[in-house]
């Protein structure tokens, strides 16, 4: 693994879960919950990363001034396509890492880019660059590969018996396996787990929050009936400070009201509007 990508902590664990009828590789944090690839927050170290357990593997955020290029469906039958040697062979010197992708039949190299927009490449070829500023993350395998030597590879494919291997059936256009079947059964099945798991986990958070919400609530109010008060004997400069407080603590009470936990009427501001008619009067009188 590249010094510089394991000196970042751009790290990030992933899991496989069904999205539109298809597994995709769902970034992780350490604590089960999403990552995001543009919330550094959500990042851990290579060394947290690869301690864990969670998930199916790795993976590595994109940033630093280094991109990704994706050779996907690049190794068939265990040989590497024409296309993609060529592209091996002409980025190789500049790469930071080559690797096999975690279903066997990619490579992926990084390598430091320029910033701008990625691009995808379907002539035949299976293409897709990522610039260091993309918002992406890549599955980092670790599993280098090397043109020397020629260009029939080892066979590392997942077996049967993984979600991996059930994409590869129908890639080929074979008829997917019961080991396949059950395996890709029980991906969606840890997928619809996690999620009602966090589901779950959120509506404890907000139904924690309700209580903090409603003591606001409570004290704001008090505030502004108390600035309301204070108004009916207010100099004619204090009238100024006063009807600006009684704005603020409105804007407040409106904002924390918004929500569907708490349904809470908010004062008119009728008479916040009669406060500054009276102010105006005032001013005239001088």
């Amino acid at each position: 693994m590249p010094r510089k990508m394991r000196a970042t902590p751009r790290w990030v664990r992933w899991t496989l879960e069904p999205r539109r009828d298809k597994l995709t590789k769902v970034p992780r944090q350490l604590n089960g919950r999403h990552a995001s690839s543009t919330d550094p927050r959500t990042w851990t170290t290579f060394a947290a990363a690869r301690s864990s357990s969670l998930g199916e593997g790795i993976g590595w955020v994109l940033g630093e001034g280094i991109g990704c290029i994706d050779l996907d469906d690049c190794i068939i039958d265990g040989r590497l396509q024409p296309w993609a040697e060529e592209i091996i062979r002409k980025y190789r010197r500049r790469a930071l890492l080559i690797e096999r992708s975690w279903s066997g039949e990619g490579v992926h190299i990084f390598m430091r880019m320029k910033p701008g927009a990625g691009r995808r490449i379907r002539d035949g070829r299976n293409i897709e660059v990522y610039p260091p500023d993309s918002g992406r993350y890549i599955a980092v395998t670790g599993r280098r590969f090397d043109l020397d030597g020629g260009v029939v590879v080892e066979r590392e494919l997942k077996p049967c018996g993984t979600p991996a291997a059930a994409r590869r059936h129908r890639r080929r256009g074979e008829p997917v396996c019961e080991e396949c079947r059950a395996a890709e059964r029980e991906a969606t099945a840890l997928s619809r787990a996690v999620k009602r798991s966090e589901a779950r986990e959120e509506a404890a958070q907000d139904a924690e929050q309700v209580p903090e919400k409603i003591d606001q609530l409570t004290e704001l109010r008090f505030m502004y009936g108390r600035i309301r008060g204070a108004l009916h004997r207010a100099e004619p400069k204090e009238v100024a400070t006063l009807v600006k407080q009684g704005d603020q603590i409105l804007a407040r009470i409106a904002q924390l009201g918004e929500g569907p936990a708490v349904q809470m009427s908010q004062p008119a501001g009728d008479e916040v509007d009669e406060f500054r008619r009276r102010r105006e009067d005032r001013r005239v009188a001088r």
